[in-house]
């Protein structure tokens, strides 16, 4: 008879807690997603958004940053996994903007907008230029992956204060 050994090494202990983590509802995670924004969506609704995304992000633990265009909302979501799957639920119902696509979704040791409930970033003559960039990223149907990291940092560099 043939008795098998389970060797487990400090990575594969990794690997079964990154494996178990992956199943639980708690977990940190970061959604990116863009919206076409409807047209009839004005400066008044848009400050009905955050307002209603600062409340009830505060009670659930999510944080990130709405950049609105336009013609798009782009957003990252980061927060409780299961509270993340109930607010993407209500944005899909959300009838002042269509056609949502999730741009990436990944698990997280730590907020990377964990300042802000919701940040929301306007165009002006200083950052006119990532608006251009990110105005044709969301029109790309497949954007590459290097592109998505583009678009990460531009969310990065313009939700930080300016001292």
């Amino acid at each position: 008879m043939v008795h098998g050994i389970l060797y487990l090494s400090h990575f594969s202990l990794g690997l079964i807690e990154l494996m178990a983590s992956t199943h639980s509802e708690d977990q940190l995670t970061q959604l990116i997603y863009v919206s076409e924004r409807k047209s009839d969506v004005d400066d008044a609704d848009v400050q009905s958004i955050l307002e209603t995304a600062r409340k009830n992000n505060d009670q659930s633990g999510i944080k990130g940053v709405l950049l609105v265009l336009p013609d798009y909302f782009f957003q990252v979501l980061e927060g409780p996994s299961n509270n993340i799957e109930k607010l993407i639920s209500r944005v899909k119902n959300d009838t002042r903007h269509c056609n949502i696509r999730i741009l990436s979704e990944k698990v997280l040791c730590d907020y990377e907008f964990g300042n802000w409930s919701m940040v929301n970033i306007d165009i002006n003559a200083e950052n006119s230029d990532c608006f251009v960039v990110l105005d044709r990223f969301a029109k790309a149907k497949c954007p590459a992956d290097d592109q998505l990291k583009g678009v990460f940092l531009i969310f990065k560099g313009l939700s930080q204060p300016i001292h």
